[in-house]
């Protein structure tokens, strides 16, 4: 039972160590700085200090939760805090070197639509509430629900902060974004019918992760782009150029001229027919291989009716 108690509180330790490692870590290798709070003003500074005192109070209560209190439903607090912590550290390990706290004016180094944020626009908020909910819930002290109340409030305030600079940042592929995912969690709200929408999408993402400096989320969003735009060739040429453009900068020989030799392959697959599906289009699989297309794509491409 005193494990099961005490595990809102290993949750929120491990959550606030991995948080303060990964900020570090960011640091030293793009020598930007992602606690983006400390420099903030207006409403993100109102809400900073909240989530700062919220944080606190929500800590006392699974602190005093592991060292005895009394809950009616220990074990629902278990699972709560377990899942909401493996959705925060899954989350930003997700978002790789993107990740930030808080957001600053001409900081923007690309927004993630893959993983979990297929399903959530803020996952790493909605681990937090889950955290906070089972201190809470584990307590059963009455300023840890209010506590909460704060929190949450808190997250709804930054979130609607950070979305307008996103959607001021990125224009209209934010905007698709936000119509395809729901800010807390959910399904899909509806399918892209135009493929040149994804692909915008995913390019928009490319050059945000380019600009930030994170080389396998830069790839990755091209692969999706490669993938997605594959039935359509001036698309998919296109998809091969930019990709061997990326190459170039990064001074890949294998994948500039495994790109030279999908450019002149795309046209001949066109007319034959034969398009290996799901292909991520770079040089270390084969061009000719079909492979499965992400779920998340697989769902949006599907014929409607």
């Amino acid at each position: 039972m005193e494990i099961i108690q005490s595990a809102p509180l290993g949750s929120m330790a491990a959550v606030i160590v991995a948080t303060l490692l990964r900020g570090i870590a960011i640091r030293r290798e793009t020598g930007d700085r992602p606690f983006a709070f400390f420099e903030a003003k207006g409403v993100q500074r109102i809400a900073g200090l909240s989530f700062a005192a919220s944080i606190a109070l929500l800590f006392l209560a699974s602190l005093n939760a592991a060292k005895g209190a009394v809950s009616n439903l220990p074990l629902l607090a278990a699972i709560l805090a377990l899942l909401g912590s493996a959705i925060v550290l899954l989350a930003q390990k997700q978002m790789g070197l993107a990740w930030r706290i808080g957001v600053r004016e001409g900081d923007a180094p690309q927004f993630i639509s893959h993983g979990l944020f297929r399903f959530s626009r803020n996952p790493i908020f909605v681990g937090m509430m889950l955290i906070g909910l089972a201190s809470a819930i584990a307590s059963g002290l009455w300023w840890a629900w209010g506590g909460l109340a704060v929190f949450v409030g808190s997250c709804i305030a930054q979130v609607s902060y950070e979305e307008v600079h996103l959607e001021r940042s990125f224009g209209k592929p934010y905007r698709e974004f936000k119509t395809m995912v729901p800010r807390w969690l959910g399904l899909s709200n509806r399918r892209i019918s135009v493929p040149h929408e994804l692909i915008a999408l995913e390019m928009a993402a490319f050059h945000a992760a380019t600009k930030g400096g994170d080389v396998e989320a830069a790839w990755l969003h091209l692969e999706r782009a490669h993938i997605i735009s594959q039935p359509y060739l001036a698309r998919h040429l296109a998809s091969h150029f930019a990709m061997f453009k990326f190459a170039m900068s990064q001074r890949d020989a294998k994948e500039i001229i495994g790109q030279l030799a999908r450019l002149a392959l795309a046209p001949l697959g066109a007319l034959t027919g034969r398009i290996p599906l799901g292909n991520t289009g770079r040089s270390n699989v084969s061009a000719f291989k079909p492979m499965p297309i992400p779920d998340d794509l697989s769902e949006l491409l599907r014929p409607k009716g």
